[in-house]
């Protein structure tokens, strides 16, 4: 290789076999686009060139048998987000008012997009791709990806799409952390003050090494933040300060066994107060 990059190195970068690299160079087998931007990386391709071949991966990757994540419009960045997530092994989150996108239901989704998007069916299919992100965790049996997930404690209040969907988060988010032993969901309470990650939703993604950490801003969508070693090396730092200040994993599902008992009570109230009403 012009590189001067053994196979073995190759797939060691991409957790696979030697044979299935040279399958790839001799065009026996397609690769996908996150595998396509870890190889660029490694043979330390131009940034020129870089945006004409990932192109022409996700042209060729579109003829293939079109799956859920394939039917679905979504942005560039969306879409290279949700790659990188399947190549993870760790990912951290923060955010202090939106639970994690792989964590979502369809209607919170949904009431997000709504947000931003004037067009309600774009906003229900950006929901649906986002669902298509569940299975990057959703995996009990062969977890893919251990996940961290740090919520401010106002993400358990602001009414998201209504109480309806909100009691649907929160009891999904619920079943989750306590099914799920490679998910850890970590509430920062009101009175933990001040923290750097704090005012922004901020994701750390962990990959096999020699592949750098990536991180990303996603509010609503996805924005790529600096992968400098100064940069990710802050961040990490500012995930460690977020851990002491938050609440243990058993405290958060009784903060979430609350929250969810009051949204049940006040659904209940209002549905007798209308039918009190009707009479």
């Amino acid at each position: 290789m012009r590189a001067d990059v053994a196979r073995h190195q190759a797939a060691e970068i991409l957790g696979c076999t030697p044979s299935k690299i040279g399958d790839l160079e001799t065009a026996r087998s397609r690769p996908k686009p996150a595998e396509v931007e870890a190889l660029l990386n490694l043979y330390d391709v131009p940034m020129d060139r870089r945006a004409s071949i990932l192109a022409l991966v996700r042209r060729g990757t579109g003829r293939r048998s079109r799956g859920a994540a394939n039917e679905v419009e979504a942005s560039p960045q969306l879409r290279r987000t949700a790659e990188l997530e399947g190549q993870a092994v760790a990912a951290f989150y923060y955010s202090g008012e939106v639970i994690a996108p792989p964590l979502q239901v369809l209607s919170y989704a949904e009431a997000l997009f709504a947000c931003s998007e004037s067009q309600p069916d774009r906003a229900r299919r950006l929901a649906n791709f986002q669902m298509t992100r569940r299975a990057h965790i959703d995996a009990a049996d062969q977890p893919s990806l251990r996940y961290l997930c740090f919520l401010g404690e106002a993400a358990l209040h602001v009414g998201i799409g209504g109480p309806a969907t909100m009691l649907e988060q929160l009891t999904c988010l619920r079943a989750l952390s306590v099914r799920l032993s490679h998910l850890e969901v970590r509430l920062v309470p009101f009175s933990a003050g001040s923290h750097p990650l704090l005012g922004g939703t901020t994701t750390l993604y962990l990959f096999k090494q020699p592949a750098p950490p990536r991180v990303i801003s996603e509010a609503p969508e996805p924005q790529f933040a600096d992968r400098r070693a100064g940069s990710i090396k802050q961040t990490l730092t500012s995930f460690d300060q977020l851990d002491a200040k938050a609440i243990g994993r058993t405290e958060t599902v009784n903060r979430l066994d609350e929250r969810i008992h009051n949204l049940r009570s006040n659904i209940r109230t209002v549905k007798n107060s209308a039918s009190l009403l009707k009479k």
